[in-house]
C-alpha cells in the first residue's frame, strides 16, 4: 500500500512540474508577444542556422578560420549575405549586428537593457572582479574610481617593442613603478603569462555558454602568475603608505585611491589586471598596424613626415600642443582605429525583454523583439568596413577620408573605443601615447622603410591574431635608418 501511495505521489509530482512548465511557457510566450506587439516589432528578416545540432558546425569552421589567422575575413561573407542584422543559433539563440542604429540602442539609449551575460564567466579566471567583468552598481563604482586616473639598425620587428613600450607605460601609471624593478626572469614570466592568459580568454569568450570546456591548467597557472605580480605591487604600495603616510600617494596614487574605496587587496589586484588589459595590448596592436600601413603607403608616410617637420621644426621635445596641431596624424590614427578597432567584436546580453530599432520586416528596417537572456554580437570591425557607410574603398587605408568632411555624419557607425556609458576611459591617454610614439619614431628614423621581401595586401587580407584585440600575425618588420 505504501508502495502504491509513493507511485501516486511521484506521478502527481511529475504532473505538477509538467503543468507548471507548460503554464510558465505559455505565460512567457504571451508576455513576449505582448511586448513585441507593443513596440511594433517584426520577425527578423534573416536567420543563420547551421546543419549540426546547436549549429556546432558553424563553431567548428569559425575555430578553423581563427587557427588560420583569418577569422574576420572568414566572417565577412556572412554579413554580405545576411545583412547588417541577423539571428544566429550557436549553442543558443542570439543576434549579430553591424547596424549603427542598433549599436546606438545597445550602448546608449537602451544601455540598461543589456549586460555581460556569459562573458563574465569567460573572463573571470583571468581578470577577476573588475571593471570589465562587472555590471550594475559594482561596475559603476569601479568606473568612478578608475575615471580619476588614467637604438637599432637593420630589419627589426616593431611589434614586440610596441608591446613592451605600452606595458611599461601602463604598469608605471597603474603600479606606481615600472616592471623594470623586477628581475629579468620575473619580467619575462609576467609578460608570457599575460600573453597566454589573454589568448585563452579570447577563445573562452567565443565559446560563450561552453567557456568552461576550455580551461587548461596552463591558463589557470598564467592567471595566478599575473595576479601574483599585481598583488606584489599592491603590497609595495601599502607598505610605502605605512612608512610615509599620504606622501606615498605621489608614487602609488592609483593603487592607494582604489584601496581607500574598496578596502581589499584582492579586489584592487583584480582592478589592476582589468585596466592593464585595456592599456597594454590595445594601443600596442594599433601602433603596429599604423606603421604596417604607413610603410606600405609611402605617399601617406611622406605627408605625415612633412606635417611633423612643419609643426616641430626638428624639436624632439614633443608636447600635447604639438600633437594637437597635426590634423593628418589624427586622421592616420583615426583611420587605423577604423580598420582595426581596439574592441573589434563584443557581445551584450539582454537583461530583460527589449527591442532593437532595425532588422525586422521584409526590408529589415522594422524593430525586432529581443527576449531576455538573448545575446547580440556587435562586430565593430565589420561595421567599420561597410561600403554603404565608408564608400567603395572601405577596406582601404585612406586617412584623407577624415579630413574631407565626407564622414561628418557617421555618428554611431564609428566606435573604436565603444560608445555610451561603457566608452573606454583611457581613450585620450591611448591617443596621446600613440601619437607621441609615432612622431618620435619617425623623427628618430626618418628613412625607415620596408624590407625587400615584404608583401602588399589589402587591409583585412593580411594574417591576423584575433584575441581580445586584433593584432598582426607577422608583426611589423621594417628597416631602420
Amino acid at each position: 500500500m505504501a508502495y502504491v501511495s509513493m507511485k501516486i505521489l511521484i506521478v502527481c509530482g511529475l504532473a505538477t512540474l509538467v503543468a507548471y512548465w507548460y503554464i510558465s511557457a505559455r505565460t512567457e510566450a504571451k508576455g513576449r508577444a505582448n511586448f513585441a506587439r507593443q513596440h511594433g516589432c517584426q520577425p527578423i528578416k534573416n536567420n543563420l542556422r547551421g546543419k549540426w545540432p546547436l549549429s556546432l558546425d558553424l563553431l567548428k569552421v569559425q575555430y578553423a578560420a581563427a587557427q588560420r589567422n583569418q577569422l574576420f575575413d572568414f566572417l565577412q561573407p556572412y554579413f554580405d549575405k545576411y545583412g547588417p542584422t541577423f539571428s544566429i543559433n550557436i549553442v543558443g539563440e542570439g543576434l549579430c549586428t553591424i547596424d549603427p542604429a542598433n549599436v546606438e540602442a545597445i550602448t546608449i539609449s537602451k544601455f540598461d537593457d543589456w549586460g555581460l551575460g556569459t562573458r563574465r564567466r569567460g573572463v573571470f579566471p583571468f581578470i577577476g572582479e573588475g571593471i570589465f567583468s562587472q555590471d550594475g552598481h559594482a561596475w559603476k563604482q569601479s568606473r568612478d574610481l578608475i575615471r580619476k586616473h588614467s637604438d637599432a639598425r637593420g630589419t627589426v620587428d616593431l611589434a614586440p617593442a610596441f608591446f613592451s613600450f605600452t606595458l611599461g607605460t601602463t604598469t608605471d601609471l597603474l603600479f606606481g613603478e615600472s616592471l623594470d624593478t623586477l628581475s629579468r626572469d620575473d619580467q619575462k614570466d609576467f609578460s608570457n603569462s599575460f600573453d597566454h592568459a589573454t589568448k585563452v580568454t579570447a577563445l573562452r569568450l567565443r565559446l560563450a555558454e561552453l567557456c568552461w570546456v576550455y580551461t587548461p591548467p596552463s591558463f589557470m597557472k598564467s592567471c595566478r602568475t599575473v595576479k601574483k605580480f599585481a598583488s606584489h605591487f599592491v603590497r609595495r604600495a601599502l607598505a610605502c603608505q605605512k612608512q610615509q603616510g599620504n606622501a606615498a600617494k605621489r608614487q602609488y596614487s592609483f593603487i592607494l585611491d582604489l584601496y581607500e574605496k574598496i578596502n581589499s587587496q584582492f579586489l584592487v589586484s583584480d582592478q589592476l589586471v582589468n585596466v592593464l588589459l585595456a592599456g597594454r595590448d590595445t594601443t600596442a596592436a594599433s601602433l603596429t598596424w599604423t606603421f604596417f600601413h604607413l610603410l606600405r603607403n609611402p605617399e601617406k608616410l611622406q605627408r605625415l613626415k612633412r606635417e611633423i617637420d612643419s609643426v616641430t621644426q626638428g624639436d624632439s621635445g614633443i608636447t600635447k600642443q604639438h600633437i594637437q596641431q597635426m590634423p593628418y596624424l589624427s586622421a592616420v590614427w583615426t583611420e587605423i582605429l577604423r580598420l582595426y578597432p581596439q574592441i573589434p567584436m563584443n557581445v551584450r546580453f539582454a537583461t530583460r525583454h527589449t527591442w532593437l530599432p532595425k532588422g525586422g520586416g521584409p526590408d529589415g528596417e522594422m524593430p525586432i523583439f529581443v527576449p531576455k537572456h538573448s545575446g547580440c554580437g556587435i562586430s565593430v570591425y565589420h561595421m567599420h568596413r561597410r561600403k554603404d557607410l565608408y564608400g567603395e574603398d572601405a577596406n582601404g587605408f585612406r586617412p584623407e577620408r577624415w579630413l574631407s568632411g565626407e564622414l561628418k555624419d557617421i555618428k554611431y557607425g564609428y566606435m573604436p573605443f565603444w560608445h555610451g556609458q561603457r566608452i573606454c576611459l583611457g581613450k585620450d591617454f591611448a591617443t596621446l601615447e600613440a601619437s607621441y610614439l609615432i612622431v618620435r619614431l619617425l623623427q628618430a628614423y626618418p628613412d625607415m622603410h620596408l624590407p625587400q621581401d615584404h608583401a602588399i595586401l589589402q587591409p583585412g587580407k593580411e594574417k591576423q591574431d584575433v584575441g581580445i584585440v586584433v593584432a598582426s600575425t607577422e608583426g611589423c618588420k621594417v628597416v631602420l635608418r
